[in-house]
């Protein structure tokens, strides 16, 4: 992945913490179904690295999402949200640190035959999808915080890699964060 904005060490050193110890665990490409299937390794495993770990930050589902599930929106939606709260359930078992649960940027170039409102909403619905299980699970309610950002990551920061800066009108609106992409797109 690219990063995007500050470093988390930039941010925390601008709000007057210290540096923080960083492991990612990240695959490009690969879905929450991967990662719920364990096809990446055991999770508590994986966590094991870091005993002292206080925050694990999980984004899964995009590609389970985008990767052709346009064709079949509900059955898609409805397996990448079991997917992703699998794998809250794992991270949960492997560790006692505090979990964020965090949506994605809006797209603004989206598969052919759809619309960026339609695409951005399916991306909603999946965060969204996965806050109601994580809400009506005990287990996961006690440790898991899910953010959906819609979009708003990319307003603030834009998006460097496309020449794209914070705030520029192709962004989603800061004021209205669940329109999408483009102030005059309409949704």
């Amino acid at each position: 992945g690219v990063l995007i904005g500050p470093s988390l060490d930039g941010v925390l050193a601008a709000e007057g913490h210290g540096a923080a110890a960083q492991s990612n665990l990240a695959v490009g490409g690969s879905t929450a179904a991967q990662w719920n299937a364990g096809t990446f390794g055991d999770m508590a495993t994986l966590l094991s690295g870091d005993p002292d770990v206080e925050l694990v930050h999980v984004t899964v589902g995009g590609n389970d999402l985008l990767g052709g599930g346009l064709a079949d929106p509900i059955n898609t939606l409805n397996q990448a949200i079991a997917d992703a709260v699998g794998v809250l359930h794992d991270v949960v078992a492997a560790t006692s640190a505090s979990v964020l649960f965090t949506g994605y940027d809006y797209l603004a170039q989206v598969p052919a035959g759809t619309t960026p409102g339609l695409v951005n909403f399916f991306l909603d619905s999946f965060v969204n999808g996965v806050a109601a299980q994580v809400a009506a699970s005990g287990t996961l309610s006690s440790q898991v915080t899910v953010l959906n950002t819609h979009g708003l990551m990319q307003v603030h920061f834009g998006v460097p890699q496309n020449g794209i800066p914070a705030f520029d009108p192709s962004l989603p609106d800061a004021s209205l964060p669940k329109q999408g992409p483009g102030r005059s797109s309409g949704g």
